[in-house]
């Protein structure tokens, strides 16, 4: 009885090595998980807003830099756009920014001014909850100088040559987004235009600069079809 006895101790502590290792690789390697699949829209119109923080840097006018003139400042943004595809956009956008002047103007000096951009946006993951997303466009650029006391204003315009943005969109629902960007531009003042003179002329020797953007937006979808890698996909609503 006494061997018996330790045939089944030791039978059970053989047991125990051979279970506890793949019991103990069960508990430490987790199963895979995968990120939820997301219709993305086809043919639908895109309305977005957005607001950021802005630094310029160049040249404003030849040999003069921009960035001894306008300081940091805030910017809003509106876009309509078209998405042709899952992964392409086609957008307008409308940006007021707000800037203040340098210390060296002294007090009492503001900027602002406008840019309108179009631009072709892609979508790099449209299927995912977190889809990366860059987009090019050309525009154009008015900086207005506010400058303190009366009739004092400087308007400088010209083409915004490139605009550049990148960003992630996190779907928070089948028709919106929203997320981080950041972006830049690219542009030329070729004419300038004093309200104390009246005087509207092009600027020689005119100088590249660019405007730095770092913000947050949204963007909702209206209309079109939804569709998962090519297969249209009908959204259940909620009953009433």
């Amino acid at each position: 009885m006494q061997q018996l006895a330790q045939m089944r101790s030791a039978a059970a502590l053989l047991g125990v090595a051979l279970v506890a290792p793949g019991l103990a690789e069960a508990q430490w390697v987790p199963e895979k998980t995968r990120i939820a699949e997301v219709p993305a829209p086809r043919g639908a119109f895109e309305l977005g807003a957005s607001a950021s923080f802005t630094q310029p840097f160049g040249e404003m006018l030849a040999g003069k830099s921009i960035d001894s003139l306008v300081d940091f400042g805030g910017a809003v943004e509106v876009e309509l756009g078209y998405r042709w595809s899952p992964h392409v956009s086609v957008e307008t956008a409308l940006l007021f920014h707000e800037s203040s002047g340098a210390d060296r103007l002294g007090v009492g000096n503001a900027f602002h001014g406008t840019t309108a951009t179009v631009a072709l946006l892609y979508h790099f993951l449209p299927y995912d909850a977190i889809d990366p997303y860059a987009s090019a466009g050309v525009g154009y650029r008015v900086l207005v100088a506010a400058l303190r006391g009366a009739n004092n204003d400087q308007t400088y315009h010209g083409p915004q040559a490139l605009r550049v943005l990148v960003g992630l969109g996190f779907r928070t629902s089948h028709e919106a987004e929203l997320g981080p960007f950041l972006g830049a531009d690219v542009n030329a003042f070729l004419w300038r235009a004093d309200e104390a003179t009246g005087e509207h002329a092009s600027i020689e020797g005119a100088s590249a600069n660019c405007f730095l953007y770092a913000g947050f937006g949204v963007r909702f979808e209206f209309g079109g079809e939804r569709e998962l890698h090519g297969r249209p996909v009908v959204l259940a609503t909620a009953r009433q």
